[in-house]
Parts: C-alpha cells; sequence; structure tokens
C-alpha cells in the first residue's frame, strides 16, 4: 500500500490542499474558484483536473494533452464515483452510511481507503495500491475533496434556508 496524507495549506486555504508521503511533499492541489476544476501536481509534474460540461458531465484529469482518468457520479442517492484509469475501473465511495471514510474498490474489493483523521482535524490519510500511479491517486485525493466541499455548501444552504424559515414565522 502507498499511503499519502493531505491536507489544506492554511486554515483559510481550503481550496489549497498538500500531499505528503512520510511527511515528504509530493504534491499539491489547487481547487478552481469557480467551475469544477484543479491544478495537480505531483512528484514535480503538472496534471489538470476539469469537468467536460458546466454543470454536469464527467470530470477528468489530463496530463501532457492526454487524458488519463475519468469519473462520473456512481450514485445520485449515496455519492461517490466510478472512475475509470490505465484500463482500471474503481468505485470511490463512501465506506459506511454514517462514516466519514471512503473506500476505493476494484471489481467489487477494496484496494485502498481515504480517511479524515480526526472528526475536528482537516487532515486525512490515503491508502492506495501501490501499481496505482501517483496522478491518478492524487485525481482521486481531489474527487473527495469536491465531495466535502459539496457537503460543506449544503450545509450552509440548509442552515441558512433553516434561518429564512424560523425568522419568517414572526
Amino acid at each position: 500500500m502507498s499511503t499519502l496524507e493531505f491536507a489544506p495549506t492554511g486554515f483559510f486555504q481550503m481550496r489549497n490542499y498538500a500531499i505528503a508521503r512520510d511527511g515528504v511533499p509530493v504534491g499539491e492541489i489547487q481547487c478552481g474558484r469557480m467551475r469544477t476544476s484543479a491544478a495537480i501536481t505531483m512528484n514535480g509534474k503538472s496534471y489538470t483536473g476539469a469537468r467536460e460540461g458546466l454543470i454536469s458531465g464527467p470530470i477528468y484529469l489530463e496530463g501532457s494533452g492526454q487524458r488519463l482518468a475519468s469519473a462520473v457520479v456512481a450514485s445520485a442517492l449515496k455519492g461517490g464515483f466510478k472512475v475509470e484509469a490505465g484500463g482500471r475501473t474503481f468505485t470511490l465511495a463512501r465506506a459506511s452510511a454514517w462514516g466519514r471514510s471512503f473506500a476505493l474498490t476494484e471489481n467489487g474489493v477494496q484496494v485502498g481507503s481515504i480517511v479524515r483523521r480526526g472528526f475536528f482535524s482537516s487532515k486525512s490519510t490515503a491508502d492506495f495500491p501501490d501499481n496505482l500511479a501517483p496522478e491518478i491517486q492524487a485525481f482521486l485525493i481531489w474527487l473527495l475533496i469536491l465531495i466535502w466541499q459539496r457537503q460543506v455548501m449544503m450545509a450552509g444552504l440548509i442552515g441558512v434556508t433553516g434561518a429564512i424559515g424560523a425568522g419568517a414565522g414572526r
């Protein structure tokens, strides 16, 4: 297994993530502000992550002008992604309904995981198969960051709507 640690680069930098292996920096992910996009650097090489369409469509990873991986939402109800990379198909989905960990499966067998270190921690650990290219590992981390960002956005929307609804009854 290949273990990576990742976390935002600062408290107010939730769009920029540092990736390390055994405490040594190996990459970074800079999430785009408006669209589903990212600049990913892994082992000194640059990659681009983006969505094909404006609102929907596959999310992909490109490097040196070639598409290296693509992902589509696996289930609207459960969330997660079906990922195709290097002739292999993976699913990245929540490991359980209540936990904060995600499992990476291939052919129905768990081959990796991504776990937040603690409830209040922004640090996370990703375990991937050794034969999975580093740029694909970074792409999978970015996909999970997208899930987390959407969860935060939805929680904010629910909070605002609840507050507006509570004030309307006065």
